[in-house]
């Protein structure tokens, strides 16, 4: 089929357009395709002696060429490695020249020229049937033969790496060289695979001679003079039990060893076989000379084909992954070997042409992925260059870093009463692959704290700071907690704190539930406090035993405008969470110097035991905007008898501890709280209870007694 060939960006069609009328004398044939022209080995035929009417016969004549080419040991297997390309040349005249000069003349061999674009002829160094272009003994200008070769091929097909010129002579002959040339002769398909043995393998003729060429170079993978096995360019074909040099014997006919006759000598030079391609027409290559071919198609062709990723370098990180491939080529019967490495180890489920990397797996850190590909083929076994074998090899990288993760950007503590706490945890991660140094936790505003300041977090861990709020005053505060560390994409993370400080009831003292009581309490909230703006809503928060305590009922008498109770909450065990407003939920009272009293019944559930504690904690209120103002409880009462008596330390229980702060009360070491004076109850100076006029150890045993019930103020 005619068709044009893409090469070097312009196609071949295109190509003949820019040379000119003159191009008209080639064309360009397509024969095999296997690839681009860049990743196979391109056989390109040439046509000598055809004149236009003949071009067809010399397309069979190269198909026919190229069929028995790849048919042959080894290359039938590595047909997938090449392309043939056959290039239409037109000679005047058909055939080519005879001039009958060579002393080995057949008799009555006709002496006959012939006007052929490449000039070849027979008779070539008194040689029948060598056949060749200039420059030889009848022209010495090579630019009327390998010249004009050289020049068809850069203009018309210049990623050639094979050229075969078919001369059109049923005559026997050829030669080798950088330009295989055979004549179509009916061994013509054979003499092609002799001639491309010499100009692509660098293989040398093994058929002996006069002698004349006994002082060449030993550089033929082929022949040699060497006669020391260790030397031997082919020993590791040669088993230990062939002897050296090997005798032509039908023992050792089928054997690679040394048998003498080679490169036109018929002693003195050493072939690798008894028989082979290179000596007879007819037989197949010598295991010698099919490695030799094996190693040469490796010597223009990376077993690689293409890799992806191009670039060598990149990094990865956690729940990233990396596909890695390789395009290889493909002999006929069998695959090429794939190993892949990482750091150096084999990855053993990677024997394909694909392996996907994951961040996740890789330690941090520089790694090396690579893969090597390899001909198995158990026809080389002298690869010292190891053109045989490829790699690719990408550096990936995971850096070694922290990854610091918090587990909020900010915090409300809500309302707190001034001097009491509250506390919140944040929670801090190392999403990274190295130790998280956390050298700094720290606020800019005091009434934030953290605990810790500086901790190490490993990776995949997570630590937790305690943030405490300690209002100093009343109303609305922010800060910014800082958090620094060796993070370098986030060396300092800002996490923003709010809370509001309100003001605490330390005035309205605790009361005590009898066991099986119900008692009725009774709170005055005074705004005189307030400004113009009056505020939304009230919040106070009583402590109490949940366990024990229950609320009856609320009621609410109001000195000033119609005021309701909206709501009853608990917001946590053991308190109680009052909301007031008034009954158009706005405010609790209009202008200053409003009062409001408001009365609920609590009773303990226990018929018996202690009694209960009942503690007011504080009160708050905010306007419209939410802005915090303090609750004056102006008052408050129980009705029935506060205090218990003996309970010294108003926690409604009279024990032990109460005797010990009794003891101090008396002995004026502390005072007593509000409602207590013990020394009052007793008769005579302060501290004397026995009436003995002196304050002494026995005072001390008389107060305990009484405090604990055994004894009377005397």
């Amino acid at each position: 089929m005619r068709t044009t060939i893409q090469m070097f960006g312009l196609c071949v069609s295109s190509l003949l357009l820019l040379i000119g009328s003159a191009s008209s004398q080639f064309t360009v044939d397509e024969m095999l395709v296997n690839g681009p022209t860049d990743q196979r080995i391109n056989i390109v035929f040439l046509a000598e002696g055809y004149t236009e009417s003949e071009l067809s016969a010399f397309g069979n004549d190269a198909q026919a060429a190229l069929d028995h080419f790849l048919s042959v040991e080894p290359l039938s297997n590595y047909e997938n490695y090449f392309n043939a390309y056959r290039i239409n040349v037109i000679s005047n005249e058909s055939g080519t020249d005879h001039p009958g000069t060579a002393v080995d003349c057949p008799p009555g061999e006709p002496v006959s020229y012939a006007d052929t674009y490449f000039n070849s002829s027979f008779d070539g160094w008194d040689i029948h049937r060598l056949l060749t272009i200039p420059p030889h003994p009848f022209d010495w200008n090579a630019a009327n033969g390998e010249g004009k070769v050289y020049d068809v091929l850069a203009n018309h097909f210049p990623e050639y790496d094979i050229v075969a010129l078919i001369v059109n002579s049923e005559e026997y002959g050829g030669s080798g060289g950088a330009i295989a040339i055979f004549s179509v002769h009916e061994l013509s398909a054979e003499i092609a695979v002799h001639e491309l043995g010499h100009s692509f393998a660098q293989l040398g003729d093994e058929y002996g001679g006069d002698n004349s060429a006994f002082n060449d170079p030993d550089n033929e993978p082929n022949t040699t003079k060497e006669t020391i096995r260790e030397l031997i360019k082919w020993n590791p074909w040669i088993s230990p039990s062939t002897p050296i040099p090997t005798p032509e014997t039908s023992a050792f006919r089928t054997v690679v060893g040394l048998f003498e006759g080679a490169h036109y000598c018929d002693t003195g030079w050493y072939r690798p076989k008894y028989e082979c391609k290179m000596r007879y027409l007819g037989v197949e290559f010598c295991e010698v000379c099919q490695e030799t071919w094996i190693v040469e198609i490796y010597a223009i062709l990376d077993p690689i084909l293409s890799y992806e990723p191009q670039q060598a370098y990149m990094t990865i990180e956690d729940g990233q992954s990396i596909s890695f491939s390789v395009d290889v080529l493909r002999p006929n019967r069998h695959l090429l070997d794939k190993v892949w490495r990482l750091d150096g180890g084999t990855i053993s489920s990677a024997t394909g042409t694909s392996h996907r990397l994951n961040g996740s797996d890789l330690a941090g850190g520089v790694h090396t992925l690579s893969v090597e590909v390899t001909d198995p083929t158990d026809k080389v076994r002298n690869d010292p260059s190891g053109l045989l074998q490829s790699m690719r090899v990408w550096t990936v990288e995971k850096h070694e870093e922290p990854d610091i993760l918090l587990s909020e950007t900010g915090y409300d503590f809500g309302y707190v009463h001034c001097g009491a706490s509250e506390t919140w945890m944040l929670t801090i991660s190392n999403t990274g692959n190295i130790d998280l140094e956390v050298t700094d936790i720290s606020s800019d505003e005091p009434d934030f704290t953290p605990d810790p300041t500086f901790l190490t977090v490993p990776p995949g861990n997570s630590q937790d700071v305690t943030v405490t709020f300690t209002p100093s005053q009343v109303g609305h505060m922010s800060g910014a907690l800082t958090v620094t560390s060796n993070d370098l994409d986030e060396p300092a993370v800002n996490i923003s704190l709010s809370g509001t400080g309100s003001a605490a009831t330390a005035s309205l003292p605790r009361y005590c539930v009898p066991p099986g009581e119900t008692a009725v309490v009774s709170i005055i909230v005074d705004n005189e406090t307030w400004i113009d703006t009056p505020p939304h809503s009230a919040f106070i928060d009583l402590s109490f035993d949940d366990d024990l305590l229950d609320v009856v009922s609320v009621e609410r008498s109001s000195r000033t405008a119609a005021m309701s109770i909206f709501e009853w909450d608990v917001p946590e065990s053991g308190h109680l969470a009052l909301n007031i407003a008034d009954e158009s939920d706005n405010t609790i009272a209009t202008g200053t110097g409003s009062i409001a009293e408001i009365n609920f019944a609590v009773s303990q559930e226990a018929p018996y035991g202690e009694s209960t504690l009942l503690q007011f904690l504080g009160a708050d209120m905010t306007d419209l905007q939410g802005q915090a103002f303090p609750v004056m409880l102006q008052d408050g009462s129980i009705s029935f008898g506060d205090m218990v008596k003996g309970d010294a330390n108003t926690d409604c229980a009279v024990d032990i501890v109460d005797a010990l702060m009794s003891v101090n009360i008396f002995l004026q070491i502390t005072y007593p709280t509000s409602q207590q004076s013990w020394a009052a109850d007793c008769n005579g100076p302060t501290g004397v209870c026995d009436g003995d006029g002196m304050v002494d150890i026995l005072d001390t045993l008389k107060i305990v007694n009484m405090i604990l019930g055994l004894d009377a103020c005397p």
